[in-house]
C-alpha cells in the first residue's frame, strides 16, 4: 500500500485478505461445511439465528425424518459467471472515474483497536481451554452443564444432555425464557432447578405454552487462556500458514490487509452508488428471492421444525411469499451488485481462469476440495462469485489513496469554483437591476415630457378655440390615453430590450408623444 500510490496486494497476502475480505466484495460466501450461502444483508444469518431459538433445549428429533431441500444455485448463470442472457452494460451507466477512484486515507487507514481485534481472531485459534471449579458462574462466563427436562413431572424427548455436556454461554448462547441467567451464582458440582415456560408457538405441540423443569448440574466453568504472542511463538505457529516470524511483521500486514479490506469496501460502494442502473433484470432479482426461501428451508428442516412455524417465529410473516416481499429491498441491492459488477467485468473484459476459480475456492471455503463444491453449487455459481471478487480486486488495484490535504485542496478548489460561479451570477444580477433602473428613469422622462406637452397643449386649445371646448377636451381625453399607452409600451420594450434600446425607445416615445400633442392643438 502506498499513500498517493496504487493500491497493491501481495501473493504473500493472499490467505490474509481471503480471511478479511469475506463477504468485503462478494454478496453471498461460500461455507466450506455447514450452512450454504446467504443472501444479501446477512438475511440467512437471520435464518441461522431463528433456528437456534426455535432449539433452545436441543428438540430436533424429526430431523432425520424430513427430505432436505435442494437448489439449484447456478440457475440462470452460465459457467463464465454471467447471467444467462444479460449484457449487464445494457441496463447499467458506469461512473466515468470507476477507473481511477480516490479514497481518502482516512476512510481506509486502519485503527490499532482494530489490528488488535484481528490479531485476537487470528491467535484465539490456538487458545486452550482451562476448566475452573472454584468460583461461582457469572454473567458471560462459558459453562459446561447436563441437564434433565420434564413438563408436569415427565420427561420430554429432546430435553437432556443424557449426561453428555453442553457448553454454553451466559448472555450469547440463547435459550428458551430466563434459563441461562438461572446459573449464575451457581457452582461446579451443584444440582438444582431451573424453571421456565416454552413460548405459545414454539413448535412442538406438547411443549408449546408449556411450564417446565430442567434438573441442571454445573460440570465446570471453562476459561480461554490465550497464547503469549511472541516473535519465537509467531515464528514457530505462523509462519508456515501466513509466513509471519515476528510480532512485528505480523503486525504490518494485518495493517495492510485491513486497510486493502477497507478499500474493497469503499470502492465498492462508490461504484454502486455512483452507477446509473435503468433497470435490474427480473432473472438476477427471482433467483436471489429463491435463495432467501432456500435458506429458510434448509433451517427449518435442519432442526426439524415445519417452514410455516419457522417463518412464523423467525421471520414475522406466515408464507414465503410475505418473506420475499418483506426483503424485496435487500434482495433488490443483491441483485444490483451481481449486474453493476458485471457491467465492470464486460467493460474491461474481466474473465476467471480455471486456475483463479480453483484458487478462489480454495481460499475462501478453506478446503481444496473443489470438485464437492461444484457439486454443491454448480460451476456457473462458483465462476459468478470469482468474477465479482477478481472485479473487486480489479477496481482496488485501479484506485489511489490521497492523503487528507489533498483531499482538502480538492474540496477548497471546488468551493473556490462554486463561490466564482457565485460572483458571477451576482454580477450578472447586478447589471440587471441597473438595467432595469436605467428603462425606470427612462419611463419617469416620459412621463414627465407627457405631463409638458399636455399643459402646453391645454393652453393652445384655449386660446385659439374657446368656443369650441367641448371638441377640445374630447382631443385632450385622446391625446392622453395614447401618450400614457405609448408611455408603458415603450416602458416594457426597454426593460426587455436593454440600456441601448431604451435609448432608442425614449426617442421615439418623446417624438410620437410631440406629434399626438400638435394634432390635438390644432
Amino acid at each position: 500500500m502506498h499513500k498517493n500510490g496504487f493500491l497493491t496486494l501481495s501473493r504473500r497476502h493472499a490467505r490474509l485478505v481471503a480471511l478479511l475480505l469475506a463477504g468485503a466484495l462478494v454478496t453471498p460466501m461460500i461455507s466450506g461445511c455447514g450452512a450454504d450461502a446467504s443472501t444479501a444483508d446477512n438475511t440467512g444469518e437471520q435464518a441461522e439465528t431463528t433456528a437456534t431459538q426455535v432449539t433452545k433445549s436441543d428438540t430436533s428429533a424429526t430431523t432425520d425424518t424430513q427430505e432436505a431441500p435442494t437448489f439449484d444455485f447456478s440457475a440462470g448463470i452460465d459457467e463464465n459467471g454471467h447471467w444467462t442472457g444479460v449484457k449487464a452494460l445494457d441496463y447499467v451507466k458506469l461512473p466515468s472515474d470507476y477507473k481511477s477512484i480516490s479514497i481518502p486515507a482516512s476512510e481506509v487507514t486502519p485503527t490499532d483497536e482494530e489490528v488488535q481485534s484481528m490479531i485476537s481472531s487470528i491467535t484465539s485459534g490456538y487458545a486452550t481451554l482451562e476448566q475452573v471449579t472454584d468460583r461461582a458462574v457469572a454473567d458471560g462466563d462459558t459453562v459446561n452443564i447436563d441437564y434433565v427436562g420434564s413438563v408436569d413431572g415427565t420427561e420430554f424427548e429432546g430435553g437432556s444432555t443424557q449426561g453428555n455436556g453442553t457448553v454454553v454461554t451466559i448472555g450469547v448462547t440463547q435459550y428458551i425464557d430466563d434459563f441461562l441467567d438461572q446459573l449464575v451464582g451457581h457452582k461446579p458440582g451443584e444440582t438444582f432447578d431451573v424453571n421456565v415456560t416454552f413460548p405459545e408457538e414454539y413448535g412442538v405441540e406438547e411443549l408449546n405454552g408449556k411450564d417446565a423443569v430442567f434438573s441442571v448440574t454445573i460440570n465446570y466453568i471453562q476459561e480461554t487462556k490465550q497464547p503469549d504472542v511472541t516473535d519465537e511463538w509467531v515464528e514457530k505457529t505462523l509462519k508456515g500458514k501466513y509466513g509471519w516470524t515476528t510480532v512485528a511483521e505480523m503486525d504490518k500486514e494485518i495493517r495492510d490487509g485491513l486497510q486493502y479490506k477497507h478499500s474493497a469496501d469503499y470502492v465498492r460502494s462508490y461504484v454502486l452508488e455512483n452507477s446509473e442502473v435503468s433497470e435490474i433484470p427480473a432473472s438476477i432479482v427471482d433467483q436471489q428471492a429463491a435463495q432467501l426461501v432456500y435458506q429458510y428451508e434448509y433451517y427449518a428442516n435442519m432442526y426439524g421444525t415445519d417452514l410455516a412455524s419457522f417463518l412464523k417465529m423467525s421471520a414475522g410473516v406466515e408464507t414465503t411469499d410475505e418473506l420475499v416481499e418483506k426483503n424485496k429491498e435487500s434482495l433488490a441491492d443483491a441483485a444490483k451488485v451481481y449486474l453493476v459488477f458485471q457491467a465492470v467485468a464486460e467493460d474491461v473484459g474481466i474473465e476467471v481462469t480455471p486456475d483463479e476459480l480453483t484458487n478462489y475456492l480454495t481460499s475462501v471455503s478453506g478446503t481444496s476440495d473443489t470438485a464437492s463444491l461444484e457439486t454443491k453449487y454448480g460451476k456457473g455459481y462458483l465462476a459468478l462469485q470469482a468474477l465479482v471478487q477478481k472485479t473487486g480486486e480489479y477496481l482496488v488495484s485501479q484506485a489511489v489513496v490521497t492523503d487528507d490535504a489533498s483531499t482538502a485542496d480538492a474540496e477548497k478548489a471546488e468551493d473556490t469554483d462554486a463561490d466564482t460561479d457565485k460572483k458571477a451570477d451576482s454580477d450578472a444580477a447586478s447589471d440587471k437591476k441597473a438595467d432595469t433602473d436605467k428603462a425606470e428613469d427612462a419611463s419617469d422622462k416620459d412621463t414627465a415630457a407627457d405631463k409638458s406637452g399636455d399643459s402646453t397643449a391645454k393652453d393652445s386649445d384655449t386660446e385659439r378655440a374657446k368656443s369650441d371646448s367641448a371638441a377640445a377636451k374630447e382631443a385632450n381625453a385622446d391625446k392622453a390615453t395614447s401618450g400614457t399607452s405609448a408611455g408603458k409600451e415603450n416602458n416594457a420594450a426597454s426593460k426587455d430590450s436593454g440600456t441601448s434600446t431604451n435609448k432608442s425607445s425614449d426617442t421615439t416615445s418623446k417624438d410620437s408623444d410631440s406629434d399626438a400633442d400638435t394634432k390635438a392643438a390644432k
